[in-house]
This record gives structure tokens, C-alpha cells and sequence, in this order.
């Protein structure tokens, strides 16, 4: 840990040995710092029974965070030209055709809104025993699809769900011709050196989950999990330092490569796509969802993250490529370490802008914006007002502010790259930002909420 800055290795000792309890005896923690693990450890124990430490290689089930290797499988597939994002589902998986059309078509349930959580797809499977958690194999869970619905209008809302991740593994396993447990070795856990990271149980290693079967009951070892139940959504264990090493490959591409390093995950604008929030969760946006990663602001700054959920564990993830650092905190209890790992992440996050003298987020047009953002920054003037507006870029994209002003507002992508959503809470929070192309074939009008603008500078 010496190798941590000292504000760093503060807000582990503060808030992860308190969170350290009967319901929750180890947390396993790496760091990722300049796009390569730093550090990673344990505090407490993986065992109670036996006592075995929580150390850097101890495995913990990752439960939801697997979502992220499952989405990067089918992007890597988009990129190969097998599938598009806008396929329904029933182009890759006949079964499909079983499911109900109670709220909408399954014409309108697609791979990317699959990913999104947006299919409008039950989250789960309904299983005959109401009192029975949907943990069902492949083929068994096939075989019911046709006991799902399509609950709400495809892409109208986010509402999260397993089911559809489970039934996108089952995708990408039969365009590859291969199980699904080997292609996500051969293309993303083999390449990256990730080991040890698999869905098989490995009592040398693994932390023991505890859980409470109901308030006020003391914790219980956690049951065991099928391991070939929760491929796409939820059935992978990791060790702390190789899932720092998942964050690390996140950041390659978006930080300069080092001698040595693996190939890239994806290609480069297909990475930056996948750490983009496309959707909001909430009203102003605290939380958002893309491709696979979910969002989350901390203070000021976004973060791309995933948690995990499972009987006896969770797990949380936290990144921010472009600066080429990353938290991760895993917990064999059933108290999420979220609170752990946002301490962590400020205190990383402020080490990093320190680190570049002061920069606090945006940049000037050009500057050091991603390039495919530069066409759309600069001070936009509205002539027979005289309203004017200012377009900035920093490490979470695009923002909107009047020049000289104290507030500005995140600009959210959509499906339509020249049209972007005004986040934030209150006045146009939720309007549309609107560019187009002048005469000259350069993006020149800006229309916010209605209200033109031109390019000034």
C-alpha cells in the first residue's frame, strides 16, 4: 500500500476497516492508478470458519458486475460485423419468438436495448415455485420462455433486469459456435491474463459469502450457486487484483499504451462509446445507464461503475478511463461497500487533478477534448437576443454553461450523434441540444429548447 498516495491510503484506513463486522468479516480492495493496478489487498477474513485472510488473490462472487464482460463480448461481436446493435433479439435466438407480446412487439426488443435495460423484458424468468429464486440453466431457461412478458413498450424506460443478459451469453455463444464460459476466456479473460476469473467454484480460494436469512438473525454461510446458472448476468468470481486488472484494460485506449500491455478490449471509439451514459435513471441523473456500464456521480465527477448483488456477496466497481483510474471493493456480507469505495474514489480522483494542476473537469474547445467531441465546442451566439452559450468538454463529455457563469450542465449522448439531452435538475433539464451542419459542411447551429444559435468563436 505504500505505493498509494498518502490521501488514498487515509480513505482506505478510515472507511474500510469499520465496515469490517460479523455480517461482513472480509472486503477485498485494489486500486488502479495511470491505467495499471496499483495496489490490491484484503482486510478480515475470507473464512470465519477457518480464518483465512482476505488478501489480493482471494476470489469473491462479482454477481452483477459479470454484466460488464457480457456487454464487452457483444460489442466485440458488433465490431466483427455479427451482430448490430439494432437486431432483435429473435434474429440471433428463434426461442425467442415464445416470449408474450403483453406491452409491446418483440420486434421492438433489440440487442442494444438489451443492454440498456430499456427491452421492456420481465427481469427474470418466471419459475413454477413462487417461493424459488429464477436460477435456471440454459436450456431450461429456454425452454420457459414462453412465460415471459414484454411488461412494459420496448425502449420507453430503463427498468433493470438479469434475464436479458442471461439470453444475450446464449446469444454470443451460438454466433461463436462455442460455449459461452470458453469465449469469454479465448476473447477477454486468456488475453488480459485474467486467471483465475472464471464461473468454477475454487474452495482454495474463494471467500466463504455470509448472509442473514431474515432481520435480525445472526449471519449464515450463503448457500451455493450453480455455476452454470447466471453466465451473462451474474455467475463470475474475481479476485480483487484481477478485477482491477478488467478496470485497467477499460482505460487502454483512452490513456497512452504501454510496452507490454495487452491489445485493447475494443476498438477505440467502440470503448468510448461503452463509457458513455446514454440514459438517465433518475431525474437528475445521479445515476445514468449505457452499454452495458451504469453511471454515477460523485460530488461533481462521473464515474463509469457496476455493483453486484448475490446471496452472501457484493461487489462494487468504480472508473474513470480517461484518467486512468479505478476502485474496486468486493464483500462477503450482505452490506453493499459502495460507501467504501466512493471515499476511495474522491480521494483518487483529487490525486489525479492535483496531479495535472488543477484541472477541474472541462477544457477549452480543442484543448485536450476527445477529438470526436471537438467539432462541437465554443461560445454559440443567438443574434436577435443576444443570448449566448458556451460548449466545454472534459473527462465526462459534453457540458453546456452561459460564458462566465457558474453552473453548467452535462450534456447526455442519444442515439442521434448530433443531438444531445440537457441533464441537471430544474429549468432545461431534459431539453434537447440540437447541432447541424452549416452551408460549409462544418457543424455551425446549435438549437437549445427550441432557441437557435451560431457559432460566435
Amino acid at each position: 500500500m505504500d505505493a498509494l498516495p498518502r490521501s488514498v491510503r487515509a480513505a482506505i484506513a478510515e472507511h474500510a476497516a469499520p465496515f469490517i463486522d460479523a455480517a461482513t468479516p472480509g472486503l477485498g480492495i485494489a486500486v488502479v492508478r495511470d491505467g495499471a493496478v496499483a495496489w490490491a489487498g484484503g482486510l478480515g477474513v475470507a473464512d470465519p470458519a477457518t480464518g483465512r485472510a482476505v488478501d489480493a488473490e482471494t476470489r469473491f462472487r462479482i454477481a452483477s458486475v459479470t454484466k460488464t464482460f457480457t456487454a464487452t463480448v457483444i460489442l466485440r461481436l458488433r465490431d466483427a460485423g455479427l451482430l448490430a446493435l439494432d437486431d432483435p433479439l429473435t434474429d440471433h435466438l428463434p426461442e425467442a419468438a415464445a416470449i408474450r407480446e403483453v406491452a409491446g412487439r418483440r420486434s421492438g426488443v433489440t440487442i442494444g436495448r438489451i443492454l440498456l435495460h430499456t427491452a421492456g423484458l420481465a427481469a427474470s424468468v418466471p419459475v413454477e415455485d413462487p417461493g424459488a429464486l429464477p436460477e435456471l440453466r440454459p436450456d431450461a431457461l429456454l425452454a420457459r420462455l414462453d412465460h415471459v412478458e414484454i411488461v412494459r413498450p420496448p425502449g420507453e424506460r430503463w427498468s433493470y433486469g438479469n434475464l436479458g443478459y442471461e439470453l444475450l451469453a446464449i446469444v454470443a455463444e451460438r454466433i461463436a459456435g462455442i460455449p459461452y464460459p470458453a469465449l469469454l476466456a479465448r476473447e477477454l479473460l486468456g488475453p488480459l491474463g485474467l486467471t483465475t476469473t472464471s464461473y468454477r467454484p475454487d474452495p482454495l480460494r474463494d471467500a466463504a459469502g455470509r448472509m442473514p436469512l431474515l432481520p435480525g438473525e445472526p449471519p449464515q454461510v450463503a448457500r451455493a450457486h450453480d455455476e452454470q446458472t447466471h453466465r451473462g448476468d451474474g455467475g463470475l468470481w474475481a479476485s480483487p487484483k484481477e478485477l482491477a486488472g478488467w478496470l485497467a484494460a477499460q482505460c487502454r485506449g483512452m490513456t497512452d499504451a504501454r510496452e507490454g500491455d495487452p491489445p485493447p478490449i475494443l476498438r477505440a471509439e467502440t470503448l468510448r462509446l461503452a463509457h458513455r451514459p446514454l440514459i438517465p435513471v433518475d431525474p437528475g441523473w445521479t445515476l445514468a445507464q449505457g452499454l452495458g456500464w451504469a453511471f454515477e456521480r460523485i460530488d461533481s465527477a462521473v464515474w463509469s461503475r457496476h455493483t453486484g448483488s448475490l446471496s452472501g456477496f457484493r461487489s462494487i466497481v468504480l472508473v474513470r478511463p480517461a484518467d486512468g483510474i479505478g476502485v474496486v471493493a468486493l464483500a462477503n456480507g450482505s452490506v453493499r461497500p459502495n460507501e467504501v469505495a466512493q471515499a476511495i474514489a474522491r480521494a483518487l480522483l483529487a490525486e489525479r487533478r492535483h496531479e495535472s494542476r488543477g484541472e477541474v473537469g472541462t477544457v477549452p474547445a480543442g484543448g485536450d477534448a476527445d477529438p470526436g467531441l471537438r467539432p462541437f465546442l465554443g461560445t454559440w451566439a443567438e443574434p436577435a437576443y443576444g443570448l449566448r452559450v458556451e460548449i466545454a468538454a472534459g473527462p465526462d463529455g459534453l457540458s453546456l454553461a452561459e460564458p462566465g457563469g457558474t453552473e453548467s450542465r452535462p450534456l447526455l449522448p442519444t442515439a442521434d450523434p448530433l443531438t444531445w439531452r440537457i441533464g441537471g435538475d430544474g429549468g432545461p433539464a431534459g431539453e434537447l441540444a440540437r447541432f447541424a451542419v452549416a452551408p460549409d459542411g462544418a457543424i455551425g447551429i446549435l438549437n437549445v429548447a427550441g432557441q437557435p444559435y451560431r457559432r460566435s468563436r
